[in-house]
Order: structure tokens, then C-alpha cells, then sequence
């Protein structure tokens, strides 16, 4: 027979442990929870709404654990049994001086009635939560080791043309709008990012070059700019744009499209440090939802955890893969960043696609507590960034920046509830922001600056090619996709010896490094 195990205060009140010491018995009765309750949901909740808590910040299961494993299962299920609604009350309203209640922040002794509610616990309180922990930040961390820095954002229907407000997607009318844009543009200069790589912004160039002038205009001068992709529609439909600070940074070559589906959610740019001239390749996507019709097949929900059109995920990410090899080739540069909105949480097989290429997730390696969405009261990373194995040892960190997914919906710019201009929920996505260190010692130099110095000779049909330069030093050769195949660490000479016979076919990227430091790089070809 289970028994629950409380202590009687001399009020009467009983002292209990959620949720291990919850049951019927005590339906109907005042009771003090010993443990600490952490906020999980906010989504229904307003300024006299409930919310739902849990003695811990809970995790999307596929965020951590394999789709469709025991362990899957096991979590699905504790997180099941873990939640506890915190109902409204007449006497106490749940927001404190910033008008704001966010996930992760937790109440001590919470003190109320117990009942149930859609087959779990409530407890409606008699007297006032107080709500502590996981408080706003004005601006994301600032770090002096790195050179370059990105932040990468889904804008949720970022729509500036009027003649998309009232469509049912993104701002309704023209006061939605401005408290939207407000948001956006006071988070983006907190940022203060080189390079914006920013998702669901309305296409054509009207609302991309609407942002750029704002930015401008906050700034005083022209230092912002656009990566045009010469797209001039405008419509409801959204794609990805880059957003530079043109003082920082230049755009590197054109801007590319990957694959066929959606071209414009799947893109790439090279950029430029004006300081040292080093370059990094960003990939910026947004993959196909977990939600629709039509989902059939592969793409048909199988429970597994990973829900609709996974499919479609999956082969987005392949599709990127393979195009990697000619953005490499193109660039010149085997340093690639992954970003974006992947509509797959970490250990979702889209994102596997990119690991089992050699790609890191820098944000299970630097912030595997953060996340970047809240849904169905729990948190997770559906939005991510991952380093080619070159650029890999280039990244110093990577977190979320905590300013939309945990605040509640009526923070955000369609409520008119609470009207305080601020930066917060100005999507319901955390922005990402990932700090690197380019340079000229641990990146790979473009071809055509290094042809004049170094060269390559002889066939690799002989097994071996030759590397000519001037006292070369160390040699290193690496798969397009970045990956370390070989590295000769050598006398000062001229001319270097590089056995190719073992090589599988493709293009290889050959970096010489000379006595005097410079770095430089050639091509080989392998049939």
C-alpha cells in the first residue's frame, strides 16, 4: 500500500514533497511544499492567468535523450508526472516589477489547496508566491577572446510591409508592428553582433533594408548593411537574411543558396575580419516544422518523439552537407558555422546528419543547460550552432541569450497588456550567439592568396604529390569538409613529399605553413 509521507504543522497545514508525495488524499487540503517549484510554462498564462510549475526546469526528451529509446520513454513519462498547475486567484497576480513571471525562475514554501486538473495536480494558493532566480539581462555576455561574433535569431514574422499586417501571419496591424520592431531593433543592438543571421524575415529586400536604415539610423551612421540576394518580392513568405556590421566585416564572394526546396531558407555567406582578413563560411537555415497537414511516409509522426515531416528534416540536412563541398571549393575555406532554426532538437536525427559529417554542437559543448524554445513545458535547443571540424578549435563559446522563449506570451508585441518598450519576447525563439577567434595560425587562407607562394606538382595518380614553396615547415591536408586527413611536420625545405595513395577520391585542401609563419594553401585532386 502506498503511503504518503507528510508532517503535520501545528497550523494543520501539511508538509509535503511534489510530486513524490502527492495522491487523492490530499485533494481538498492546505498543504506547504518543502521543495522549491520552478516555472515550466507560462503560455497560459496573462497578468491573472495560472502557470504551470515542476519541482525541476524540465527537458525536451529528444533534447537530450535518443527518439524512441527507453530512455525517451522513461523521461516522457517522469516529465508527465512532474508538472503541477499553479491556478489564478483573485487575491495574487503572478508577475513581479518587471511585469514579467519567466521559465526557470522558482518559489519557495509555496503555500495552497491541492486539487486536480486535466488528470493532474493544482494547487490554488493562500498566500502570496514569491518568485525568484533566472532575472533579465540587458545585454549577453561579452567576451574579450574573440574576434568575430554572430547572433543568430528566428524573428517570428518579422513583416515590415504594410501590406502584410492583418494576413494572420505576423504583426496584425500597424501598432503591433512598432512595439515589434522596437524589440527587435533595441535586442539586435544589445547584441552588437559582426554578422546577424536571422530567420523568418520577410522576403524581398523592402524589410531587410527597413531594419538595415533603423539600425543606422540608431547608430548615427551607416555601419550596418545587408547581404542582398537580389530577392525583391514581397509577400508573407519569410527566408533568411545576413545583417553586417559593415565596419567589422565585408561579404566574402556572393551569397549562396543550398538545395531546391526553399532555397532562401537555406543560405550561405562568407564573411571577412577586417582586421586580419580572416574569413568563416556561415550556413544559416530553417527547416521544415514539426506541424502541418500532409504528412505522410517518412514524414508521418511515428512517436518517436521527433514529430511531423522529419523526413523532410532530414533530407534538408543532407542536402546541406552535400552542398558544403562546393561552398568549400568556391570559398576557398573549409571554416564553416552552421545556425539557425533546425526545427530539430539535439539528439533528433537532422542534427546527427550534421555530427556524423564532423560537425560539433557548440552549444551541447559550451551551454548544454541553455535552450532556445519553450513548448509544452519543457525546454530545449531547436535552434543551433554547429563548427566544421576546421573552424571547431576557432570557437571559444556559444550560449543562448535568455530574452524571449522564457518570458510569457504577453510580453510579446501582439499583447497590448503589458506596453513597457522593451527588448524582451521579441520572438519566441532565444537568439544564439556564437563567439569565434579567427586566425592566421589555426584557419585555412583562401587559394588564390597562396598560389603565387606555394604550389602543388606531379599526379596523384603516383601516390604522392609535391608541395613547392619557400621553407616550408609543416604541411597539412584536409578534406573538404574540413577534416584533418594528414599533417607532416618537416625540416625547412622547399619541396615536401605528401603520400596521397591511401586518399579516398574527391577535392583535398593542401595548407603549408613556412618558417616565417606565413600560411598558405593549394588544391589536390584525387581520381
Amino acid at each position: 500500500m502506498f503511503v504518503v509521507a507528510v508532517s503535520i504543522a501545528a497550523s494543520g497545514q501539511e508538509h509535503v514533497t511534489f510530486p513524490d508525495d502527492f495522491s487523492n488524499d490530499l485533494v481538498g487540503k492546505e498543504v506547504v511544499l518543502d521543495n522549491d517549484m520552478y516555472v515550466v510554462g507560462t503560455l497560459g498564462s496573462s497578468l491573472t492567468g495560472y502557470l504551470v510549475l515542476s519541482d525541476a526546469v524540465l527537458r525536451t526528451p529528444t533534447d537530450v535523450v535518443l527518439p524512441g529509446s527507453e530512455d525517451y520513454t522513461a523521461m516522457v513519462s517522469r516529465n508527465s508526472d512532474s508538472v503541477l498547475r499553479l491556478l489564478s486567484s483573485s487575491s495574487y497576480v503572478y508577475y513581479n516589477q518587471d511585469s514579467t513571471i519567466r521559465v526557470g525562475q522558482y518559489v519557495s514554501g509555496l503555500r495552497g489547496t491541492v486539487s486536480t486538473v486535466s488528470g493532474g495536480y493544482a494547487i490554488s494558493p493562500t498566500s502570496r508566491p514569491v518568485f525568484s532566480g533566472n532575472g533579465r539581462t540587458s545585454a549577453p555576455e561579452v567576451r574579450s577572446d574573440c574576434n568575430f561574433k554572430v547572433a543568430s535569431l528566428n524573428l517570428e514574422y518579422y513583416l515590415a510591409s504594410s501590406s502584410s499586417w492583418g494576413s494572420g501571419y505576423g504583426s496584425q496591424n500597424a501598432a503591433e508592428f512598432a512595439r515589434k520592431h522596437a524589440k527587435v531593433l533595441s535586442a539586435l543592438l544589445a547584441m552588437d553582433a559582426d554578422v546577424y543571421a536571422l530567420c523568418e524575415v520577410e522576403e524581398g529586400s523592402y524589410t531587410v533594408g527597413y531594419l538595415v536604415d533603423a539600425l543606422n539610423e540608431a547608430v548615427g551612421s551607416e555601419r550596418y548593411a545587408y547581404a542582398d540576394n537580389g530577392d525583391t518580392k514581397v509577400s508573407t513568405y519569410t527566408k533568411n537574411v545576413f545583417i553586417y556590421n559593415a565596419e567589422r566585416v565585408s561579404p566574402y564572394l556572393s551569397f549562396k543558396t543550398c538545395g531546391s526546396y526553399l532555397k532562401l531558407r537555406h543560405v550561405a555567406q562568407c564573411f571577412e575580419l577586417k582586421s586580419n582578413g580572416e574569413r568563416v563560411v556561415l550556413s544559416l537555415n530553417h527547416f521544415k516544422a514539426k506541424t502541418g497537414s500532409n504528412a505522410s511516409g517518412s514524414n508521418a509522426d511515428s512517436g518517436d518523439g521527433q514529430g511531423k515531416f522529419n523526413g523532410q528534416r532530414v533530407e534538408e540536412a543532407e542536402t546541406c552537407v552535400e552542398a558544403f563541398n562546393s561552398l568549400n571549393t568556391y570559398y576557398g575555406d573549409a571554416d564553416i558555422l552552421v545556425l539557425g532554426d533546425l526545427n530539430s532538437y539535439s539528439k533528433e536525427d537532422p542534427v546527427a546528419v550534421f555530427e556524423d559529417a564532423g560537425f560539433t554542437n557548440m552549444l551541447v559543448k559550451y551551454s548544454p543547460d541553455g535552450y532556445s524554445y519553450v513548448y509544452n513545458n519543457a525546454v530545449g535547443y531547436l535552434d543551433h550552432s554547429l563548427a566544421s571540424q576546421s573552424l571547431a578549435s576557432q570557437v571559444v563559446y556559444a550560449a543562448p541569450w535568455h530574452i524571449n522563449a522564457d518570458e510569457p506570451s504577453y510580453i510579446g508585441s501582439e499583447y497590448t497588456v503589458v506596453k513597457t518598450p522593451n527588448l524582451y519576447r521579441c520572438s519566441d525563439h532565444n537568439p544564439i550567439i556564437t563567439y569565434m577567434n579567427l586566425a592566421s595560425d589555426n584557419a585555412i587562407d583562401d587559394v588564390e592568396a597562396a598560389t603565387s607562394r606555394f604550389a602543388v606538382t606531379g599526379s596523384a595518380a603516383n601516390g604522392y604529390v609535391t608541395l613547392c614553396g619557400s621553407s616550408i615547415v609543416r604541411v597539412e591536408v584536409y578534406s573538404t569538409m574540413g577534416a584533418l586527413v594528414t599533417k607532416l611536420d618537416v625540416e625547412p625545405s622547399d619541396r615536401v613529399v605528401v603520400p596521397v595513395g591511401n586518399y579516398a577520391q574527391g577535392v583535398y585542401v593542401v595548407k603549408a605553413v613556412s618558417a616565417k609563419g606565413f600560411a598558405g594553401v593549394a588544391k589536390v585532386l584525387v581520381r
